[in-house]
């Protein structure tokens, strides 16, 4: 099961100003009967402390715990071949981790975990990823849309069409409120 991205839903992604909630195809057949947990596609840049707040309300609002992810992409063709490939993807693994750690210390509402998964591409990453069943996947938008509205942006987009259970798409420059 994947996200299928039609013309309503791009409309929907390219310049909601509330947060859009995709689902899987088929998953309303398959759906669990309560939620387990969050989790927070997250990636440090300047504006990722409002939608990682905003993220977290949600999970205090559903009373779920929360992961903050990164998704580590490993170098693509020939840089992936270069002697010292693996120790660049090492070093990018411990910077996810540490930016992972510093943001879930801005989280006090909920407890929250932590994880940096490898991969050739956002799809091969996601799908190595742990989901539970009742787990929904936040995304920050793309930060060249819009200010206050949702953008699927070149990664946000991978994301929701790679992921494997329901998406929460947060405009930009979201925040708790």
């Amino acid at each position: 099961m994947r996200i299928a991205v039609g013309s309503t839903a791009d409309q929907l992604l390219h310049g909601s100003p509330v947060p859009v909630l995709l689902a899987p195809r088929g998953y309303g057949a398959l759906a669990p009967g309560r939620l387990e947990r969050l989790t927070a596609a997250y990636w440090r840049r300047r504006d990722a402390d409002g939608p990682l707040d905003a993220a977290a309300g949600w999970a205090a609002a559903l009373d779920v715990p929360m992961r903050l992810l990164t998704l580590v992409l490993r170098p693509p063709g020939v840089a992936a071949r270069f002697r010292d490939s693996g120790e660049v993807l090492e070093r990018q693994r411990g910077r996810a981790e540490d930016d992972l750690a510093r943001a879930a210390g801005l989280v006090d509402c909920v407890p929250v975990t932590t994880e940096a998964v490898a991969g050739a591409s956002v799809g091969k990453a996601l799908a190595a990823v742990d989901m539970l069943p009742g787990e929904v996947l936040t995304c920050q938008s793309g930060h060249h849309g819009p200010l206050r509205k949702v953008f699927l942006g070149e990664s946000s987009g991978k994301i929701v069409r790679s992921a494997p259970r329901p998406v929460l798409m947060l405009p930009r420059g979201a925040a708790r409120r």
